[in-house]
């Protein structure tokens, strides 16, 4: 640094001559005579320019957690609860992103010696096959690998999501890390507003919020905000189940149609619609309910939907390819052995862990949790969210191959985050449970999800 730098001619930082324990005190040094107006000038601190740095202390980072604070009180005492759950969306995924992007840190450099960024590793796992299938289609053939079996292809991802992304990269020119960033935090932000008014009316206000707040903070939550159908998906299960819960059926039937291009929910989907209308119909039968005639056609339409939305996309998979059994065979080819066994790879699972005590073990985890999700004091989700919980959690045990995608796959159990939160009224209870699922996060994103250079 050379004199004439602004800096050191201002006398920032001081010189070495000073010595800074009587400087900071105020006192002379020790055996030196000093005048009363040197005295004054060695008692007061340097100043540092008008642009130095200066690390706030302490009491300056209270009051700016004061401030936050009553910030954040008194929005939550303001606010319409709708703000609120967005709030406590976009915290879920600013945390989520900082999480992100020190994994892309850490993931070392390009070999031209550039760092990888947050948006260079976005498009990793399921991004990279969204991403192919906006730049290449679905192949009409299946591919096969060397022994004859059929090769992991596109026709296990559903196309409502890269349709969307496609077709906003082709309105805006944006790259697909981007866009496909932006349909998911849209779509989570669409399923965490709805999320607080479907619980709120059956669970009230508080437990309904806390239910957002698990939700966004769920370990896998990143999914919110990667190129995954995920977000997506969670807002179509989110306004179905709105809509069955407010009797809007007309309006069920595109979600529950779209749902069934999103992700592989439409089948326990349908199931908690054909539940819903049987129980409607039968107290309709019995005079304890007064749906009106066209509501019961809306209902009617509502079901065949949901049963066409179960089977279109393996319908689709099979006309495209001209194989009847061409989605099961390409679900297959993640697994091993390259077949489609219900229930066996949980099985296996247990058996290869647990040895003889793997299946009663098992049996008494199935159990537990449908005791739970029917026991007296989880009514706060008494009617369809229950019945969705018992369809999803069998469908998952029935069809769930890839373990490593367990934990996103448990995102659309919200449900049971309200249960969870219902465990204790303590709010120390609640935010307990809530850090420890953001800690769940920072291990599911550095292990599970990891940086694309890390990805076989």
């Amino acid at each position: 640094m050379s004199p004439r730098d602004p800096v050191v001619a201002s006398g920032w930082p001081p010189g070495p001559e000073v010595d800074h324990r009587h400087r900071s005190t105020g006192e002379p040094e020790p055996g030196r005579h000093v005048p009363q107006g040197e005295a004054a000038a060695v008692a007061a601190p340097p100043e540092a320019p008008p642009g130095a740095w200066r690390r706030p202390g302490w009491r300056e980072n209270v009051d700016r957690l004061r401030e936050a604070a009553w910030i954040t009180l008194r929005l939550r005492a303001t606010a319409p609860d709708w703000v609120l759950a967005l709030a406590i969306f976009v915290a879920s995924r600013l945390f989520d992103g900082f999480v992100i992007a020190r994994d892309a840190a850490l993931a070392g450099t390009h070999r031209d010696g550039t760092p990888y960024s947050y948006l260079y590793i976005l498009p990793n796992w399921d991004g990279t096959w969204y991403q192919a299938i906006i730049h290449h289609g679905y192949p009409d053939q299946l591919p096969l690998d060397a022994t004859g079996h059929v090769a992991q292809n596109a026709w296990a991802f559903y196309p409502l999501f890269p349709t969307l992304v496609g077709g906003l990269i082709d309105v805006t020119g944006w790259s697909f890390a981007f866009a496909a960033s932006v349909v998911s935090i849209g779509a989570g932000a669409l399923a965490a507003v709805g999320m607080q008014k479907l619980v709120a009316a059956v669970a009230g206000r508080r437990l309904a919020l806390w239910t957002v707040v698990l939700f966004c903070f769920f370990p896998a939550g990143a999914v919110l905000q990667l190129p995954y159908a995920e977000s997506l998906a969670m807002a179509l299960l989110v306004g179905v189940l709105l809509c069955l819960q407010r009797r809007h059926y007309l309006l069920a039937v595109p979600l529950v149609l779209l749902a069934g291009l999103a992700r592989s929910i439409a089948l326990p989907l349908a199931i908690t619609v054909l539940v819903h209308g049987l129980r409607v119909l039968v107290r309709r039968s019995r005079g304890s309910d007064t749906l009106p005639g066209r509501s019961v056609a809306a209902l009617v339409a509502l079901a065949v939907a949901s049963v066409a939305a179960a089977a279109a996309w393996p319908l689709v998979v099979a006309i495209r390819t001209g194989r009847l059994d061409a989605y099961t065979q390409t679900m297959a080819s993640w697994r091993n052995p390259r077949r489609v066994v219900p229930f066996l790879p949980w099985h296996d699972a247990a058996e290869r862990f647990l040895g003889f005590l793997g299946m009663p073990v098992l049996v008494v985890a199935v159990v537990a949790l449908a005791v739970w999700i029917l026991r007296p004091r989880a009514g706060v989700i008494a009617g369809d969210m229950r019945v969705w919980c018992l369809a999803y959690a069998g469908y998952l045990l029935a069809a769930m191959d890839s373990f490593t995608s367990l934990p996103r796959s448990l995102l659309p159990l919200f449900p049971l985050g309200t249960l969870l939160a219902n465990v204790s009224r303590e709010r120390a209870y609640r935010v307990a449970v809530a850090v420890a699922f953001a800690a769940g996060s920072v291990i599911w994103i550095a292990v599970v999800w990891r940086s694309k250079t890390m990805a076989p």
